[in-house]
């Protein structure tokens, strides 16, 4: 049986890397699988932002609110609203390859951070959005803590046609057999057919 993973990227995120704009992906962890090897791709739902709560006793423009707590928010972010409208949002919406994996680290030594990927080193001036992950150098420090981050780098795209319920991939090496989408990414059975193309 030939593995995959099944990764969860947000939407705005899977929109930059199947338009080619994002051709690497920042993890705290990293697969045991040999080079290159398939991901497939989870949008995540979209993020409701919260917009105002209505509370008991609370004046609504001369009537007074009697009841439990009503949270009042919106369906998706601007940054999610294409994802939302092409119904990738809760769907496997196509397959990335990956055929590099290295740990990214910050050089604190000189005047100016620098970031070290690949042999090679980027500031955030040179790197504009930091080595095509889509976030700047000092995002990434800040996401990246004290711990280890790894860059995987996409070196090919597959946006399916029509997008795939996330119950049709067989999960492999889970503790938790329930079929729903990792919070990062988790091992799945290669699919060698994919009905969503």
């Amino acid at each position: 049986m030939n593995k995959a993973i099944l990764i969860s990227i947000q939407p705005r995120w899977c929109e930059k890397i199947f338009d080619g704009f994002k051709n690497v992906e920042f993890r705290k962890t990293m697969p045991k699988l040999p080079l290159p090897f398939k991901a497939y791709v989870y949008c995540t739902k979209k993020r409701g932002r919260l917009l105002d709560i209505i509370k008991d006793g609370e004046d609504l423009y001369g009537d007074i609110y009697h009841g439990k707590p009503i949270f009042i928010k919106t369906d998706a972010t601007s940054e999610d609203t294409s994802a939302f409208i092409n119904g990738w949002c809760g769907k496997v919406i196509g397959e990335i390859t990956v055929d590099r994996m290295e740990e990214v680290t910050v050089d604190y030594s000189g005047e100016n951070p620098v970031a070290v990927y690949g042999g090679v080193r980027l500031t955030d001036m040179e790197a504009g959005y930091f080595l095509g992950g889509g976030l700047t150098l000092g995002e990434y420090v800040k996401y990246k803590g004290k711990g280890k981050v790894y860059g995987w780098h996409i070196a090919e795209t597959k946006l399916y046609k029509k997008p795939v319920d996330v119950q049709e991939y067989t999960f492999v090496d889970c503790l938790d057999r329930v079929k729903r989408p990792p919070q990062s990414w988790c091992y799945v059975k290669e699919k060698k057919d994919e009905t969503g193309l």
